[in-house]
């Protein structure tokens, strides 16, 4: 059965990769990025098929006019993939609090009011699909990337809320936590303008200027794209979904520590509960 998709972030990258095997499998689509030109391309390979929004998620303004804009189509959205994102590197005593505000703006109220502006007609029909586009940094930050593996938490934990809240109503929420791959993410980093010296040694290693994008990442984002269709068009909706086997290994290692961890400190733990006795 044909689906409709609604997909951020379309014009590259896993996006686009979601974008195309969508349109490839006979699918419509909504592509929306803050520019044309690359979404252009591929809508013009696809016509009738897909529709171009210009959008910057980052911006309330924007999403308002964009949402006026596909008002009509909006009841017929079967999926909304949130994958447009924003990288920043600081320590959390360099961030700077308007690319703070920059980067919470995208990754987290972006999907935010995109959410709420699809719930109403999924729930109206009973059916729909998000995808959230989460990074395996939500499970475990990278030095120097504290801010943004803080927003993808916060995503995560607000994708598991909405998902508890609208799963009874045929609706699915999905958190996809890819590893690296090999997108143009690392050349669109932001990073501090206001360095300080003594983290030259943990956060600074991470600084942009001291990333060399290789281009060499084992995700293939047009493999991405075709495995997230095919789970829909299966009527497949895991929860929490790995990309990567990179991802699969670093995910289990920390799942494994934390583990540990627990397991070492639940004496501890124990010790904070009242007694049988004072029950």
């Amino acid at each position: 059965m044909e689906k409709v998709w609604f997909i951020t972030g379309a014009s590259s990258g896993i996006g686009y990769g979601i974008a195309q095997a969508a349109l490839e499998r006979g699918d419509k689509a909504i592509i929306a990025a803050r520019s044309k030109d690359k979404l252009q391309a591929l809508a013009d390979r696809f016509p009738g098929q897909a529709q171009v929004l210009v959008l910057d998620v980052s911006d309330a303004g924007s999403i308002a006019q964009a949402m006026s804009q596909i008002a009509d189509r909006l009841d017929d959205v079967d999926v909304l993939v949130n994958n447009a994102g924003y990288g920043y590197r600081a320590a959390v005593e360099e961030g700077e609090d308007s690319e703070i505000r920059k980067l919470y703006d995208t990754n987290v109220w972006g999907p935010v009011r995109l959410m709420k502006a699809v719930l109403p007609h999924m729930r109206a029909r009973k059916q729909g699909t998000i995808i959230n586009i989460s990074s395996i940094a939500a499970v475990r930050p990278g030095v120097g990337s504290g801010y943004y593996s803080s927003s993808k938490a916060a995503l995560e934990r607000l994708s598991d809320a909405v998902s508890d809240e609208v799963q009874h109503l045929g609706i699915h929420v999905m958190i996809v936590e890819p590893g690296a791959f090999r997108t143009a993410f690392f050349d669109a980093l932001h990073g501090t303008k206001e360095p300080i010296g003594d983290y030259d040694a943990t956060a600074g290693k991470n600084r942009i200027e001291n990333i060399v994008n290789h281009h060499d990442q084992p995700g293939n984002p047009e493999a991405a794209g075709q495995c997230l269709v095919d789970l829909i068009h299966k009527g497949f909706f895991p929860h929490r979904l790995a990309l990567g086997s990179d991802a699969l290994q670093f995910i289990s290692q920390q799942l494994t520590q934390r583990q540990e961890e627990l397991t070492a400190w639940q004496g501890i733990s124990r010790q904070t509960d009242f007694s049988k006795s004072e029950s």
